[in-house]
């Protein structure tokens, strides 16, 4: 058993919201970052960006850095440490740390499942992951349509909450303060939004987030070879995607300087990923609390959104057929749906998506999966019976005519594919009924938050709770709220639940 010792983290020169006294008017501050921690930042997000482009150097200095932080604050140590075992578009970890992280990451997380100290929320969200986790794999073992070890890498990633274990070790026998965790990832991101724009419009490349892409060929970076494309690429936004962890905090405690909003805004437009922007817009109105501060954000997001259509419609459409900001074409495609008369019209829908689910679905039913599903099925299989000859995706894009049967973008339609209805309803029951363990405790609506922005993010195909760089995300948040309410954090703020 790992000693439960009273420690103080050490104390930041701005204290949170949650420190201000009862007497205190509340209101929202802002992000206070010390210069020499926007360096130290920096430096680590351009290390990442070096092991992305496949330098050596890149590894070492962002070990030397995570371990410069583990002794330092360990609540910027978490945030350094999931950029770096997820990658999030500046490094791939199944290939520039040697070995897929997930191999890193199993064994660790189960070390600290053994060794951390069992409060009975902790020993709750064991039972509950190993629960989800037996399941799956029986599930994935008896009915899946190839073998196991066929099957592991992809199912590890899809377990991968695990690492939930790992930031509480982290954290053994220490206190936690939400809010230093809160501005350290807000600074990361800042730097990361930065990079998003250099790359996008200065660079017009793959060098400071030199993974942002979707396996495209001719897009693989390295730090004596750069691609440029010589025009404004889109930058996939997986780089973003931490941004979900911020929503709650900004919508209650925090608030952002103009250039702040600036680097956001423009990393947005450099991603041009309307699903992504949906989600965390979303997210902010839900975090808001009140019913009067629910329709008042949603009739102001609404009336944006409206803007931005027609300005986005006004621009013309692309070589692909997609509004240039994508939020014109994505709108439209439900407006698609609505109309449809046929599959083919349905194909057309979700700029290629619905053509994916279509051929998959029918298949789905005539093969009788639809309880258990086909298991986790990797996209370049070559098993006859697990390839769809897919028509209607030809008409969309002619080189991805040929499909695994689960390999379909929407998360949800993935995970029903993969582990039938049965599968899908534990998947729900699992992310949301671990809310019930956070309940009456300081900042349990924060997880909610992140879970809904990742759930969200899925609906377009961008990683959601199928794969560890979604995961991870709602692991993460899920361990601060338990971390935030550990008897040396709660002495840090006793005032807090009034903020709660």
């Amino acid at each position: 058993m790992t000693n439960n010792v009273l420690a103080t983290p050490a104390q930041d020169t701005q204290p949170s919201p949650a420190a201000v006294s009862n007497d205190t008017p509340r209101g929202k501050v802002y992000f206070d970052i010390p210069l020499s921690e926007w360096l130290w930042n920096l430096l680590f997000m351009l290390s990442l960006s070096l092991t992305g482009l496949r330098m050596p150097l890149g590894n070492l200095l962002v070990v030397i850095l995570l371990i410069r932080a583990f002794k330092i604050n360990r609540e910027l140590f978490i945030s350094m440490l999931t950029l770096t075992a997820g990658g999030y578009a500046y490094s791939m970890s199944s290939i520039d740390w040697g070995v897929n992280v997930m191999f890193y990451l199993f064994p660790t997380a189960i070390f600290a499942m053994c060794v951390l100290r069992k409060t009975r929320p902790v020993k709750q969200t064991v039972i509950a992951y190993s629960a989800f986790a037996l399941v799956t794999v029986i599930m994935a073992v008896k009915w899946g349509s190839v073998g196991i070890m066929d099957q592991l890498r992809q199912m590890m990633g899809y377990l991968s909450f695990c690492y939930f274990a790992v930031v509480l070790l982290c954290f053994s026998g220490e206190g936690f303060d939400i809010h230093r965790f809160w501005r350290a990832t807000f600074s990361l991101m800042i730097i990361g939004c930065a990079f998003y724009i250099i790359d996008g419009y200065v660079l017009r490349g793959w060098v400071l987030v030199p993974c942002s892409w979707i396996n495209y060929a001719g897009t693989q970076s390295l730090w004596y070879d750069p691609v440029l494309s010589g025009g404004i690429p889109r930058k996939y936004p997986p780089g973003l995607y931490p941004w979900a962890l911020l929503i709650y905090p900004l919508a209650k405690y925090y608030k952002m300087r103009w250039w702040q909003w600036v680097l956001l805004i423009g990393a947005m437009l450099a991603s041009r990923t309307s699903t992504v922007l949906f989600g965390l817009v979303l997210g902010f109105i839900l975090a808001q609390g009140t019913f009067k501060r629910y329709i008042g954000y949603t009739i102001a997001a609404v009336a944006v959104f409206t803007a931005l259509y027609f300005v986005d419609a006004s621009m013309g459409k692309t070589e692909l057929g997609q509004s240039h900001l994508r939020i014109a074409s994505t709108i439209d495609q439900f407006t698609d749906l609505s109309a449809a008369e046929d599959d083919e019209d349905l194909s057309e829908a979700g700029t290629g998506r619905m053509a994916q689910a279509i051929p998959a679905f029918e298949k789905f039913f005539e093969d009788g999966k639809q309880w258990t599903g086909y298991g986790f099925i990797d996209n370049l299989t070559e098993v006859p019976g697990l390839i769809i000859d897919n028509e209607l995706i030809a008409a969309v894009n002619p080189e991805l005519k040929y499909r695994a049967v689960t390999d379909v973008e929407i998360t949800q339609v993935r995970v029903l594919l993969t582990l039938g209805f049965i599968g899908l309803a534990i998947w729900f029951g699992f992310i949301f009924g671990i809310c019930r363990i956070l309940r009456g405790m300081r900042y349990a609506g924060y997880y909610t938050n992140v879970a809904i922005i990742i759930m969200i993010f899925g609906v377009g195909g961008f990683d959601s709770w199928f794969t560890y760089l979604g995961i991870f995300l709602g692991a993460l948040s899920f361990s601060t709220v338990l971390l935030a309410n550990k008897p040396q954090s709660l002495k840090e703020y006793p005032s807090d639940n009034q903020y709660a």
